[in-house]
């Protein structure tokens, strides 16, 4: 919703500083329902972590349940997920992060 809202204020702001002309409704309507699909989605830390530090840790870092969770996701629809790569963990141990993602 926020991301709606800050486009909506950007048009906005756009449209009066240019003068561009504003979409009809019936414009408007049919760009919406023409649209491919919505992003839908969320931030994502499994059940198995308590933070983003302990996602890619190799001690708490747990395949089934990241694919269980990102498995639920997918089924309600979602079809983005963003998942927090932490630089303090690459920093530590780079090459098992790096395999980890």
């Amino acid at each position: 919703l926020l991301s709606v809202l800050q486009i909506a204020w950007h048009w906005f702001t756009l449209e009066s500083k240019h003068n561009v002309n504003r979409w009809t409704v019936k414009e408007s309507s049919d760009w919406y329902f023409n649209l491919p699909e919505w992003i839908v989605g969320c931030n994502f830390l499994p059940s198995s972590a308590s933070n983003q530090f302990e996602m890619w840790q190799a001690e708490s870092f747990d395949v089934s349940v990241i694919e269980k969770e990102l498995g639920f996701a997918s089924r309600i629809g979602f079809n983005t997920i963003r998942v927090y790569l932490h630089d303090q963990i690459f920093n530590y141990e780079r090459d098992r992060f790096l395999q980890r993602i």
